[in-house]
């Protein structure tokens, strides 16, 4: 048994062969001889979602993924801010959790459409909805607060949620969800786990407060 663990990936490669390749080699540095239990791959536009998804299936088969589009650029911690072609990666592995992956077009009732794919997430993980810890929820722009909705009548409440729209960077609708088996530019991506260890998460938006007033004319 190995101790649950995360890693962190980064790349800025030329293209998606050589992004995957420097992304799997990260990976198996850091993760050594720990199982890798799922991946969550963020990515600007100038990378192809379908190329990446092949390549990552080829490198390491059976473990499932979620990814997303991001504006402009992507960021980690002592890597700084890249734009142009960039691929960042959050890797879960070791042994004692389970994380399970659910994804589908954004058809019909968006409420509906959250409770389906947290069920579905949760199948798949192999846990029941009162262990669930975490959710991953990134969604194509439109009905995000209703599918959230969703989700949250079939998950608890203390159940920590992050995501957000995948994007593009001028609104043009390149955007793409995607997991192991599902590409999209108008679709939603769930991952659910059951993460053994404490978790916290914060929220800064781009925006302060302030008492400052004005009238625009």
């Amino acid at each position: 048994m190995t101790a649950p663990l995360t890693v962190v990936t980064a790349t800025a490669a030329a293209d998606e062969q050589q992004a995957i390749r420097e992304t799997l080699d990260q990976l198996r540095a850091k993760a050594g001889s720990a199982a890798i239990r799922g991946g969550l791959l963020f990515h600007t536009i100038g990378y192809d979602a379908a190329q990446l998804q092949a390549l990552l299936r080829e490198g390491l088969p059976g473990v499932p993924l979620l990814g997303a589009t991001e504006c402009a650029g992507t960021g980690v911690t002592g890597g700084g801010f890249k734009t142009g072609k960039s691929l960042v990666g959050w890797w879960l592995a070791g042994d004692g959790f389970r994380f399970g992956v659910a994804a589908a077009e954004k058809l019909g009732d968006p409420v509906a459409l959250g409770r389906q794919l947290a069920n579905r997430a949760l199948e798949a993980g192999g846990f029941g909805a009162s262990q669930a810890r975490f959710a991953i929820v990134n969604p194509t722009p439109g009905d995000e607060e209703s599918i959230l909705h969703g989700l949250y009548t079939e998950l608890d409440r203390r159940v920590a949620i992050i995501g957000g729209s995948a994007a593009d960077n001028d609104l043009s609708g390149q955007w793409r969800v995607w997991t192991h088996d599902f590409v999209s530019g108008n679709g939603v991506a769930v991952a659910l786990c059951d993460w053994p260890w404490r978790i916290a998460i914060n929220y800064q938006s781009g925006y302060l407060p302030t008492t400052k007033r004005g009238k625009v004319t």
